[in-house]
């Protein structure tokens, strides 16, 4: 399509003269396309769907959101939480949209939790709460809650340690109350 065209199927979307324009019907379809492939088990051809979006449907940003994170989703499912990930930090990197990119990151950050990559997880929120700090509050996790979930990163960190190697542990916490 045109520029032109998409400039008059966008205003013609904005007019309510139609519901949606052809182009987000067609790349309405490749998501389907992909959520097809992935009930048939084609992983690859899936994953080659969903990437069509971002391709060639970028003025199309809440379909190519959904792309990214069908994505990681399904990276996650058959090749496990680092590559998911790696997933969901491309589409950080590759989406402007800063609500998806916080959105995101706390995704990541809590996956990290769950994998019991405490101090990792712990890194991810500290980014989100540098990086998103302004949008923190539009999404519903505002930086007392962002603290909150640091500090339970750390105490779970710490009763890792002190499963691990009790004695290490006690040293550590020695070692931090002599230097405070």
């Amino acid at each position: 399509m045109t520029e032109e065209e998409i400039i008059e199927m966008t205003t013609l979307k904005l007019k309510g003269l139609v519901k949606e324009t052809a182009r987000e019907l067609v790349a309405k379809a490749h998501l389907k396309k992909g959520d097809i492939y992935v009930h048939k088990g084609e992983v690859e051809k899936a994953l080659a769907s969903y990437a069509v979006l971002p391709a060639e449907y970028a003025a199309e940003p809440v379909l190519v959101q959904n792309s990214y994170i069908r994505i990681a989703e399904l990276v996650q499912k058959e090749q496990g939480t680092t590559a998911a990930i790696a997933a969901y930090k491309d589409a950080i990197e590759k989406v402007e949209d800063k609500l998806f990119q916080a959105r995101t990151q706390l995704t990541v950050a809590l996956m990290l939790f769950d994998q019991e990559e405490y101090l990792k997880s712990a890194q991810e929120y500290e980014i989100y709460l540098k990086a998103y700090g302004d949008v923190a509050q539009r999404i519903g996790f505002d930086r007392y809650k962002v603290l909150f979930r640091v500090a339970q990163c750390h105490q779970e960190s710490g009763r890792q340690v002190r499963s691990d190697d009790p004695a290490r542990a006690d040293e550590a916490i020695a070692k931090a109350r002599a230097s405070s």
